[in-house]
């Protein structure tokens, strides 16, 4: 489960994003929950295009994929899904632990008494 303000760090990287899945008349197939489901392992962050010729609707399709993929929906905005799940495999993480945060924090904070030293 991500927090809110997780939510909105990861609505902000998905405005850049490119529709990486589309759904089209077929629905939501095995395929397309593979497809979903590799994207996720690569890049933790997918947006899916449900088009206007397909009979489903966006809210039920990211609650399927957060369901079948144990997944996060990220935004539902118009015909565009947003899911989100960590992945191990990723370059990039989007969200960090909160242990490499507090890490991280505390790198600071000892930079910043070097500097004023």
């Amino acid at each position: 489960m991500i927090t809110s303000k997780q939510r909105a760090e990861l609505r902000a990287a998905a405005n850049a994003l490119e529709v990486s899945v589309q759904i089209g008349n077929g629905g939501l197939t095995e395929n397309v929950i593979k497809q979903v489901q590799m994207n996720l392992a690569s890049k933790e962050l997918v947006k899916i295009d449900c088009l206007k010729n397909s009979d489903v609707e966006p809210k039920a399709v990211a609650e399927a994929f957060a369901t079948a993929l144990k997944a996060d929906v990220v935004s539902v905005i118009g015909r565009k899904v947003v899911i989100y799940k960590y992945s191990s495999n990723a370059k990039h993480h989007l969200l960090m632990s909160e242990e490499s945060k507090k890490k991280a924090e505390q790198k600071n904070e000892r930079q910043n008494r070097k500097n004023r030293k």
